[in-house]
């Protein structure tokens, strides 16, 4: 990396922090550029050179975010929802600041629901290999009920950080197992197809 790229990604960081920053104590809609560079300690000509507005940084760093997990799910072997929800957990505990910037009360509402679609596409071919003999119409009536309940579990894990990590993995997963029982009767299969209650973890050694 010369010089030049070095100064480019230290002004980005800086305007990235000061603008989560700025999340914490009021919507998006409300932050001015003015204000922005005065935090960041950067002149507005800095900051014109790589955003055209506060909506455009908002939009570069929820991509960048979803870019981000969307490579992360696709490096690993996710083979259970359980997996699915540790590698989630992880990557929102690192990324903890930016995601409740960006997701928090202050954030963008529609965030949330895109990252959802991020997740949709890895977890849910795992659900319907859980439930084969159910139609695709009512695999994905139990995908949104389980994932509306998983997703507020993660939100709430988020912002009051307890229990622990594998504690909320084990809720998600036994509660994921029970949800898989009742959608296997609703197939009418005679033994239904039960969700692994055992946590598998996608990245040993990590909490």
């Amino acid at each position: 990396m010369n010089e030049k790229d070095a100064r480019v990604r230290y002004t980005k960081e800086m305007i990235r922090k000061s603008f989560l920053e700025l999340l914490k104590e009021k919507p998006a809609a409300k932050i001015t550029v003015k204000e922005l560079c005065e935090k960041s300690g950067i002149n507005r000509a800095t900051f014109y050179k790589h955003y055209a507005d506060v909506y455009d940084l908002l939009e570069k760093l929820e991509q960048q975010f979803l870019e981000e997990e969307r490579k992360s799910l696709e490096s690993l072997n996710l083979n259970s929802l359980e997996n699915m929800y540790r590698v989630t957990l992880l990557s929102l505990k690192e990324n903890k600041e930016t995601w409740i910037g960006l997701a928090g009360w202050n954030g963008d509402p529609h965030f949330t629901v895109r990252q959802m679609e991020v997740i949709r596409s890895f977890s849910l071919p795992l659900l319907q290999k859980k439930l084969p003999k159910l139609s695709e119409e009512k695999q994905k009536l139990v995908y949104a009920y389980l994932m509306q309940g998983a997703g507020s579990v993660i939100y709430s894990w988020m912002r009051e950080g307890a229990p622990s990590l594998d504690e909320t993995v084990h809720v998600l997963s036994e509660l994921t197992a029970g949800v898989c029982e009742a959608a296997g009767r609703l197939a009418g299969e005679e033994n239904p197809v039960v969700c692994k209650r055992r946590d598998t973890d996608a990245v040993k050694g990590k909490k």
